[in-house]
């Protein structure tokens, strides 16, 4: 759960509270390791749930695009089924050029340019305080599950490859 406070020292914004509620779940965080978990935002008039990872770590990063290049089909798996498409966005900002190291010719260009990864389901706010909200946010969350492990998968073997080298 994150902070009510808001960081004001470089914002034009002086409001001291924070206007939403927020809070990440992810399993087994670590503070050297990036982690996909689970997000949930509300905010009259801007409630969601998501998916998402927040990367400290540019390793991470190559990590995940490294996974996507060599093992498409997986990745295409988690983002194409009707469970995901029929729930979940993808957003995040792109570079401009394929990121040193990958192919410009290799056909999941397009994920390779993604600087962050976040999926996410808007929510009308009658439907966070309605008595289903539980069960939605469950729904959700399962649709994010293989993307999140996706990513999870990439950068814990990432990692284990680089420290037993």
């Amino acid at each position: 759960m994150f902070r009510i406070y808001r960081d004001i020292r470089f914002s034009p914004n002086k409001d001291a509270f924070k206007i939403n509620f927020a809070a990440t779940l992810v399993k087994e965080r670590k503070k050297t390791v990036d982690r996909a978990g689970y997000y949930i935002h509300i905010q009259l008039g801007n409630c969601m749930l998501a998916g998402d990872i927040y990367i400290k770590d540019k390793k991470s990063l190559v990590a995940i695009r490294k996974k996507i290049s060599t093992d498409p089909d997986e990745f295409l798996k988690t983002i194409e089924n009707k469970y995901f498409i029929d729930n979940l966005i993808m957003h995040g900002d792109t570079l401009k050029r394929v990121p040193r190291g990958f192919d410009e010719k290799d056909p999941m260009v397009a994920y390779l340019k993604l600087k962050e990864f976040v999926i996410y389901h808007a929510l009308p706010d009658a439907e966070v305080v309605s008595p289903s909200f539980v069960s939605k946010c469950c729904k959700i969350f399962k649709a994010a599950k293989l993307f999140n492990e996706f990513i999870n998968e990439a950068i814990i073997n990432y990692y284990h490859s680089e420290h037993n080298n």
